[in-house]
């Protein structure tokens, strides 16, 4: 067993008795070390997080008062729906302009060559719907059929469409997305998460991605989710950099009055977009408390507050596997993720749960806190897991995930190699 350091607190001068292979810190807030955000957010990230935590007090009251927890229609996701059906009439609109002007226009070179222009703004406008990328790690359920049967059994329990492609990965995350122009419902599962999680917290896991297939998620929506794409290409495309361009001589300062409308018009553009992402926020909230409430209730309340609180381990495990990669023994890298987080010491938990609340912990910049949404588990009435698989069926599931386990091991290696 690993002997303990002692340290005495610089801020309160506490004696502290810590781990050597975990960071020291102190009840006092000594240390803690809230993450910050990451430098390579967008501005668009950084909005969703602002809303985020924002609204997410408001969000968890609320929540916390509801009667019945069921997908709803709500102002917020008619209004953003309004929105968005706007934004894709305007650019139908450009591409009906742009045609006339090239067959009504014909042979003016100038209606012409203005129509080439709005039909190409149109091409950048367009919607681009999300596909299989080539090196995709694809299970369907003639490789998993064990797999596959859990999943119809919980849809059907959901009532969701089956998932048709489960997409493994080497993330410490999961996944539910719709792909191509059939919408083909997948589901992502990252070896690592799912290596790291107990039978039941593997099905709450579950539980929550598919969730989101019927819990209206506008967050999720192709409609909306290309409507924020399309004003951002707008704003990226006519944004003008510098007012005045002196190295065009006097034309450069000409141009002034010019860029100054531009840039007006495209400050109305983020404001529409920040509106958007406000109501879409609030929203995609809503979303994941009702998908938190479904994990509950499929795979019991304790397994679903253990998965969020197993969640706020990534930097940890991120660190495991760097050092498994980066050792000269080259120990089984996924073996050796699972057994170090059954050796975090309660210290470091307790560490990186504080973290959470001082940062809101967000998985990603739509999510709610993650420390709320394990207080809404908590505050809730308590469910008994709907579903328990047996464990040789478990079992079996994990060694059709592990089919690609070289190939994850693989990946794992090249991150953490081109890194160091």
């Amino acid at each position: 067993m690993r002997e303990f350091m002692q340290q005495q607190c610089p801020q309160c001068q506490r004696q502290l008795a810590f781990n050597p292979a975990y960071l020291p810190w102190c009840e006092c807030g000594w240390n803690i070390k809230p993450r910050s955000l990451p430098e390579t957010y967008g501005m668009f990230d950084k909005i969703y997080t602002n809303v985020s935590r924002r609204l997410g007090n408001q969000m968890l009251r609320q929540m916390q008062s509801l009667n019945d927890l069921k997908p709803r229609w709500t102002f917020g996701k008619v209004v953003v729906g309004l929105m968005a059906g706007l934004i894709h009439g305007f650019t139908l609109l450009i591409l009906v302009l742009g045609v006339l002007l090239i067959f009504d226009g014909w042979p003016n070179p100038f209606a012409v060559v203005f129509g080439v222009v709005l039909l190409g703004m149109v091409w950048l406008l367009r919607p681009r719907l999300a596909k299989f990328s080539k090196d995709e790690l694809i299970l369907t359920p003639k490789e998993a059929p064990t797999l596959f049967n859990l999943l119809n059994q919980m849809t059907t329990q959901l009532g969701a469409k089956p998932i048709e492609v489960v997409v493994v990965d080497e993330r410490f995350n999961a996944s539910f997305s719709s792909l191509g122009w059939h919408r083909t419902p997948v589901l992502g599962l990252g070896l690592p998460l799912w290596l790291a999680l107990s039978n039941q917290e593997r099905v709450a896991l579950i539980a929550h991605e598919i969730d989101h297939s019927i819990n209206n998620d506008i967050n999720r929506s192709f409609l909306i989710h290309s409507a924020i794409n399309a004003l951002a290409t707008w704003v990226q495309t006519i944004y003008p950099v510098e007012l005045v361009q002196p190295e065009l001589g006097l034309k450069g300062f000409l141009l002034l009055p010019f860029n100054l409308l531009l840039r007006g018009f495209c400050w109305l553009l983020l404001g529409w977009m920040r509106l958007m992402v406000l109501l879409a926020g609030r929203e995609s909230q809503r979303a994941e408390y009702l998908a938190d409430y479904k994990a509950a209730e499929l795979g019991g309340s304790a397994a679903a507050i253990d998965l969020l609180d197993r969640i706020h381990l990534d930097d940890s495990c991120h660190l495991a596997i760097q050092r498994a990669v980066l050792s000269p023994a080259k120990p089984h890298i996924l073996q050796y993720l699972a057994e170090h987080i059954t050796t975090i010491p309660d210290h470091e938990r307790e560490r990186l749960r504080r973290v959470a609340r001082l940062e809101g912990s967000l998985l990603d910049a739509s999510h709610p806190p993650t420390a709320q949404r394990i207080e809404f588990l908590s505050t809730i009435a308590p469910q008994q897991a709907t579903i328990k698989p047996e464990t040789n069926i478990m079992t079996a599931i994990t060694n059709e995930l592990l089919g690609y386990e070289s190939q994850i091991i693989q990946r794992l290696r090249s991150q953490w190699i081109s890194i160091g």
